[in-house]
């Protein structure tokens, strides 16, 4: 990076990182968010200063951060941060990165459970950096809120989300394949999880910013059992859960909805905003 112009600056990183994105417009975003972390500050001031002189100091450590995203490091991982429904997350390779989708699955939670808030316990499945959690409790902020994950590098991420975001969530670690829910303590309790569900035969589709620096275990399933996670979760929530909220891989959409409807009321599959079917929710077959 040469000069301190911030538009030339912005210009010349954009183009060197268009070759790794293949991508000019996601590129040049990647590097706004770079600009904005080092020299916090917003868009609309990154653009607006016209010319601004940048020190040597935040110079060196742009061009550190560079050198990472050029080896497709994701954005996230290199400043630290991701946002998700609102919220500024720590995030870091322990954690997945929150995805928009996910954001539309807290959408439809909120949506239906706004009304009984004070009689509500919220269960997170896979919490990871929290984010699911955290923006449940934020938008429902007379819910009983938890958090279960098998990583402990996770749990300490989303314990320091929730402690910054001054949101009160309790958190656990549960191997959910092998153990059960926490004892029940409100009314009325729902589960949301967005489990691992990309199968190993598709990790040749999936971008190398995914794949090599994302935690493995948050995101793939075998091919021979790839509803492992959501098989468990039914399973275990039977008894005592009034409805489950899943993030779902679109290729088994139908074939979950015929196997929640042995044991479970109700149905319903979900598009996402990009039309793939996304998200889905049961209901139990014995009112509470």
């Amino acid at each position: 990076m040469k000069g301190s112009d911030i538009r030339n600056i912005i210009r010349q990183l954009s183009t060197e990182l268009a070759a790794v994105y293949s991508d000019e417009v996601e590129a040049k975003s990647v590097v706004e968010i770079l600009l904005m972390h080092h020299l916090n500050i917003g868009r609309f001031e990154l653009y607006s200063t016209g010319v601004e002189l940048l020190s040597e100091d935040i110079q060196f450590a742009i061009n550190a951060d560079f050198e990472r995203l050029l080896k497709n490091e994701p954005i996230q991982y290199v400043i630290e941060k991701a946002w998700f429904a609102g919220l500024e997350l720590h995030v870091g390779a322990g954690v997945l990165i929150p995805r928009p989708e996910t954001e539309e699955l807290v959408q439809w939670v909120v949506s239906n459970c706004i009304g009984f808030q004070n009689e509500l316990e919220i269960i997170d499945i896979g919490t990871g950096s929290g984010c699911i959690a955290l923006a449940l409790k934020s938008f429902l902020p007379k819910a009983l809120v938890k958090g279960l994950d098998i990583s402990e590098d996770a749990l300490n991420i989303a314990r320091s989300n929730a402690k910054r975001l001054n949101l009160d969530i309790e958190f656990y670690y549960c191997d959910i394949l092998k153990n059960n829910l926490p004892a029940k303590v409100r009314k009325r309790r729902i589960v949301v999880s967005n489990p691992p569900y990309v199968l190993e035969s598709e990790k040749n589709e999936i971008a190398s910013r995914v794949k090599d620096f994302e935690p493995e275990q948050a995101l793939f399933v075998p091919n021979n059992n790839p509803l492992m996670f959501y098989e468990r979760i039914l399973n275990i929530c039977k008894e005592g859960v009034e409805s489950v909220y899943f993030e779902i891989n679109p290729v088994f959409g139908d074939q979950l909805v015929n196997i929640t409807l042995v044991d479970w009321k109700d149905v319903e599959l979900r598009n996402d905003n990009s039309a793939k079917k996304r998200m889905i929710q049961v209901k139990r077959l014995n009112k509470l």
